[in-house]
C-alpha cells in the first residue's frame, strides 16, 4: 500500500490535506468501497457550509502563504518537501489541534480534552466555545441521514440493506471529511465490508442445507408417525393374543379342575375296588381252610381200610417206590447229558476269548484289592453275578436264584402316626427300582438342603430326618401322589443299598436307629482331620503335598486312641488312593458328583462304625477320659464310670466291659464337660 500526501487545497473556506490510499495487492471485492477509487458525491449545501469560528472580537491573521512548518515525504522518486500554512491562520480548535477528535456529548460536562501534542502553542480559553451543543457538521450528518431513510421508506428499526446502504454513505462522507484518519477507518471499512460479502456466501451455501433439514425433517416425522402406527397395530396384535391365552388358560384351569375330580372319583373307586378285594381274599381264605378240613376229615375217614388193604399190597407198593427211583434217576441222567451236549454245542458255536476280569477292579468299589477277593476261584457265570450284586446292591444269593424282588408296586403301609410321614398312604405305590447312583445323588442333595435349612435355626435345633424328608420332597415335587411315590423308593433303595457307608447311615438315622448327631460328628472329625494336615503342611512351607511319615505322624497325634493295625489300614488305604513317597493330603477328601469318597475317608468311617460296636473295659475308658481330659480329678471320672456301666464303682471291675454304643448314649444322658485345657 503506498501513501501519497497532495498539497493543501482551499475549498468552501475549508483547509487541509488529503491521503488517498492505494491498494495494490487486495482483491476486487464486490460491494466493497475503496476510498482511492472512489468517488464520493458532494455532500448537500446543508453539509458544506461550516460555521465561522467566533473570535470573540479578535482578528484572525490572513492567510498569507506556506509559511508554516513543513514534512518531507520520501518515496520512489526520492524525498519531496511539503510546507504548511501558519498555525494562527487557521481556524480555531480545528486544523491548529491536531490528532484530537471532540467527542459530543462528552465535552458538555467541560472541556475537550488536553492537547497531546506538545509542539502546538496551546490556545487561550477565550477561544473556548460557550454553551453545549452539537457540533454542525454532526448535526448535518444525522439531518442528511433522517432525510436519506425517509426517503428509501426505512425508518423503522429493523434489519435492511437500504438502511445499510444510507449508513454506508454516512460513513463515507465522515471518513472523507476526517483526513487524517482515513486510511485507517478506510481499511476498517474495508474489513466489515470483506465480512458481510463472506457471511452472506455462507448464508447463501446454508440455504440449501436449510430446505433440506426441512425435507429431512419431514421425512422423520413420517417415519415416527409409521413406527408409532406399526407399533399401535402390534400393541393390538399383542393384545388380542394375551386375550386368547387368558381364555386359553382358563379353559386348562377348568379342565384341571374336572379332571382332579375325576381323580377323587376314581381314587373313591379304587378304594372301593380295594376294599372288594379284601373281602374276597378273606372269603377265600376262609373257603380254602374249609376245604383243607374236609380234606383232613376225608383222610382220617379213609385210613383204617387203608391199613386193611396195605397188608397185601405191602411187596407191590415198595417195587413201584423202587421203579419209580429208578425212572427218577434215569431222568435226570438223560436231562444231564442232554444239557452237557447242548453246553457243549453252544461254546462249540460261540468261543471267546476269555474276558479279562481284572478291568472291573477299576470301577467297583473297594479297588483291585477288593475285586480280587471277590473273583478268587470264581467262574465267569458267578463273576457276573458277582457285578450284578455290586451294580444293583441286591444280595448275590437273591440274584444267583433268579428271583425278581422288584415288584411292579409297594404296598402301602397306611396313615397312621406310627408310620413316617412321607410314607403315609394306603394303596398301591410304583416301583421306580432306584439305582444306586440316584439314591446317592438324591440322598447328597438331601443332607445339602437339611444343612441350610438346619442353619436357620437357633442355638444348634436340628428338624427330624423323616419329617424333613417329607417337606424336602413336597417342595420338590409338589403332588401328593409324586411324594409318597419317591419316598417309597427312596426308602427301598435304602434298604437294598444299606451296605454302602453311606447310604446304610442315612437309611439308619431315617429309621431312628442312629441319631443324626453321627453324621455330623463324621463331618466335623474329617473337617478337623483336614485342617490338622492342612497346618503340618504350613509348617513345612505349604507345598499341597505331605510326607508318608508326616502323614502317619499326624493321624497317630490326631487318634491317639487307635491301635498300629487301625493306623496301618489307613495308611494302606492312603498308598492304595495316592501311592508314592508324597501324598497331595487334600485329594484324600474328595468326593465324586454322587458323593462317594475315596478309600481313605471311607476306611475312617468303616473303623469308626467297627469301633462303635466293639466292647470297651472300665479301665480303657477311664484312661480315654484321662487322656482328653488329663486335669479331671478322680471323683468326676467315677462318677462319669458309673454312669456308664451302671455299676457303683466299689463293685466295677477292672475287667466289666460295654459296648461303645451303650457307653455313648448313657454318657450322652448327663452332663459331660472338660475342666482342663485341651492337651497339645
Amino acid at each position: 500500500m503506498v501513501a501519497t500526501v497532495t498539497k493543501s487545497t482551499k475549498q468552501n473556506g475549508r483547509r487541509g490535506c488529503s491521503v488517498d490510499l492505494m491498494l495494490d495487492d487486495e482483491p476486487n471485492v464486490v460491494g466493497s468501497s475503496i476510498m482511492s477509487h472512489t468517488k464520493l458525491p458532494p455532500l448537500p449545501p446543508s453539509l458544506t457550509t461550516y460555521p465561522q469560528p467566533n473570535t470573540n472580537g479578535k482578528t484572525v491573521k490572513q492567510y498569507t502563504g506556506l509559511s508554516g512548518s513543513s514534512y518531507s515525504l520520501t518515496g520512489p522518486s526520492g524525498s519531496t518537501k511539503f510546507a504548511l500554512p501558519s498555525a494562527a491562520v487557521l481556524q480555531p480548535y480545528i486544523d491548529t489541534r491536531a490528532g484530537t477528535l471532540d467527542t459530543w456529548p462528552a465535552h458538555a460536562l467541560g472541556p475537550s480534552a488536553p492537547d497531546l501534542n506538545p509542539g502546538v502553542a496551546k490556545q487561550s480559553n477565550e477561544f473556548m466555545p460557550k454553551g453545549v451543543h452539537k457540533p454542525k457538521f454532526l448535526e448535518q450528518l444525522e439531518a442528511f441521514l433522517q432525510k436519506e431513510l425517509r426517503s428509501l421508506d426505512c425508518a423503522e428499526m429493523v434489519p435492511s440493506e437500504k438502511r445499510l446502504q444510507a449508513f454506508r454513505e454516512v460513513f463515507e462522507y465522515l471518513i472523507e471529511d476526517f483526513k487524517t484518519y482515513k486510511p485507517l477507518l478506510s481499511a476498517i471499512k474495508h474489513e466489515y465490508e470483506m465480512m458481510l460479502i463472506h457471511q452472506r456466501e455462507k448464508i447463501r451455501e446454508l440455504e440449501p442445507l436449510k430446505s433440506m433439514l426441512v425435507t429431512v425433517s419431514e421425512q422423520c416425522e413420517k417415519k415416527l408417525l409409521a413406527v408409532k402406527q406399526e407399533e399401535k397395530s402390534d400393541m393390538l396384535e399383542m393384545k388380542k393374543e394375551n386375550q386368547r391365552l387368558q381364555n386359553i388358560i382358563t379353559k386348562l384351569r377348568e379342565e384341571q379342575v374336572s379332571l382332579q375330580v375325576q381323580v377323587e372319583k376314581l381314587q373313591e373307586e379304587l378304594a372301593a375296588e380295594y376294599l372288594r378285594y379284601r373281602n374276597e381274599c378273606d372269603a377265600r381264605k376262609m373257603l380254602i381252610a374249609d376245604i383243607n378240613e374236609l380234606k383232613y376229615q376225608q383222610e382220617d375217614a379213609k385210613k383204617p381200610n387203608a391199613e386193611e388193604e396195605g397188608e397185601g399190597k405191602e411187596d407191590v407198593t415198595f417195587l413201584k417206590l423202587a421203579l419209580n427211583a429208578i425212572l427218577e434217576v434215569h431222568k435226570k441222567v438223560v436231562e444231564q447229558r442232554d444239557q452237557y451236549a447242548h453246553d457243549t454245542e453252544q461254546m462249540r458255536r460261540s468261543a471267546t476269548p476269555r474276558p479279562h476280569w481284572e478291568k472291573c477292579g477299576q470301577y467297583i468299589e473297594g479297588g483291585i484289592d477288593r475285586w480280587n477277593e471277590l473273583s478268587q476261584d470264581r467262574s465267569s457265570d458267578e463273576l457276573v453275578d458277582i457285578l450284578l450284586a455290586e451294580m444293583t446292591g441286591q444280595d448275590i444269593a437273591i440274584i444267583q436264584a433268579g428271583v425278581n424282588t422288584g415288584a411292579e408296586y409297594f404296598t402301602g403301609q397306611g396313615t397312621g402316626p406310627e408310620v413316617p410321614r412321607f410314607l403315609r398312604f394306603e394303596g398301591q405305590v410304583r416301583n421306580r427300582r432306584l439305582g444306586k447312583r440316584d439314591t446317592s445323588l438324591l440322598i447328597k442333595d438331601i443332607w445339602q438342603e437339611k444343612a441350610a435349612h438346619d442353619a436357620e435355626k437357633p442355638d444348634g435345633e436340628r428338624d427330624d430326618l423323616g419329617e424333613f424328608l417329607y417337606q424336602y420332597l413336597q417342595r420338590r415335587f409338589g403332588v401328593e401322589n409324586m411324594i409318597v411315590e419317591w419316598g417309597y423308593n427312596l426308602y427301598d433303595a435304602c434298604g437294598r443299598y444299606s451296605h454302602d457307608p453311606r447310604i446304610g447311615l442315612f437309611f439308619g438315622i431315617l429309621q431312628k436307629e442312629v441319631d443324626e448327631a453321627v453324621h455330623h460328628d463324621q463331618l466335623v472329625m474329617l473337617e478337623k482331620l483336614y485342617n490338622a494336615l492342612t497346618k503340618v503342611d504350613l509348617a513345612a512351607g505349604n507345598q499341597g503335598t505331605l510326607s508318608r511319615a508326616d502323614l502317619e505322624q499326624c493321624l497317630r497325634s490326631f487318634f491317639p486312641l487307635k491301635d498300629d493295625e487301625s493306623i496301618e489300614a489307613l495308611m494302606k488305604a492312603c498308598e492304595q488312593e495316592a501311592p508314592g513317597e508324597s501324598v497331595q493330603y487334600k485329594n484324600l477328601f474328595t468326593e465324586d458328583e454322587e458323593g462317594r469318597s475315596g478309600p481313605f475317608v471311607d476306611k475312617i468311617r468303616e473303623q469308626e462304625k467297627l469301633e462303635k460296636t466293639i466292647e470297651v473295659s472300665v479301665e480303657d475308658v477311664r484312661r480315654a477320659i484321662q487322656s482328653v481330659d488329663p486335669e479331671a480329678p478322680t471323683e468326676m471320672i467315677d462318677k462319669y464310670l458309673e454312669r456308664a456301666f451302671n455299676i457303683p464303682s466299689e463293685q466295677q471291675e477292672s475287667g466289666t466291659k460295654i459296648e461303645t454304643t451303650l457307653l455313648v448314649k448313657r454318657l450322652q444322658s448327663g452332663s459331660v464337660r472338660r475342666l482342663g485345657a485341651k492337651p497339645k
